[in-house]
């Protein structure tokens, strides 16, 4: 393999993951902006679809959404599992609560 298809490779790995990033940003906007008018089955579905794609950031909402009972039963020990993976990925927001959270609890 030559020097050129490593660079052909490495480029399309980038744009690929560049794409994927400005897709799940895009779902996730879309998912604060139903949480934020209040449809709670739109935002939980959108929420959720992304936190199992690994987007951090929508775990720390799944979250919110099970501790505060907004669409789902209140769920205290499914709020801080929630903010736990979106600590395990890395999300500020979802690590601040999940200690919050295990040191209350």
């Amino acid at each position: 393999m030559g020097m050129e298809t490593t660079l052909i490779r490495v480029v399309v790995i980038l744009l690929f993951i560049v794409f994927a990033t400005v897709c799940h940003a895009d779902d996730l906007e879309k998912g604060i902006t139903a949480y934020e008018q209040g449809d709670y089955p739109e935002a939980l579905f959108i929420f959720q679809s992304l936190a199992e794609k690994g987007v951090a950031e929508a775990c720390y909402y799944v979250g919110q959404m099970y501790y505060f009972g907004e669409g789902v039963q209140e769920n205290v020990s499914e709020a801080i599992a929630w903010f736990r993976r979106g600590a395990d990925l890395e999300d500020p927001k979802s690590d601040c609560y999940h200690f919050w959270g295990t040191s209350t609890v």
